[in-house]
């Protein structure tokens, strides 16, 4: 009950060229793969981001009400639905929004 169950991988073993420790978060964005979509964005109310990340933690007690106070931190972080089927299509519409901000 710790935490989400997951695979982790060592930032260190992905050929990339830079890492950091920290990032800004311009945007969240959840997927949503659907047949037929076209690749579209949905731009969802303000607070959508913890609410939404909240009902997957799978934490309890101390460690949850120190995940729900991080992610205050999202409340007013503008955050979209992406409406996709292929990958090249969420990828396009990742791009334009990535142009946009």
């Amino acid at each position: 009950m710790e935490g989400k169950p997951s695979i982790e991988v060592p930032t260190s073993e992905l050929p990339v060229e830079y890492r950091a420790a920290e990032a800004d978060v311009e945007a969240v964005v959840f997927l949503d793969r659907r047949p037929g979509a076209r690749g579209e964005l949905f731009r969802l109310p303000i607070g959508t981001a913890p609410q939404r990340i909240g009902e997957g933690l799978y934490s309890a007690g101390e460690i949850r009400a120190r995940h729900e106070r991080m992610l205050t931190k999202l409340f007013n972080v503008p955050t979209y639905e992406l409406h996709y089927q292929s990958l090249r299509d969420g990828m396009d519409a990742l791009d334009r929004l990535a142009s946009n901000e």
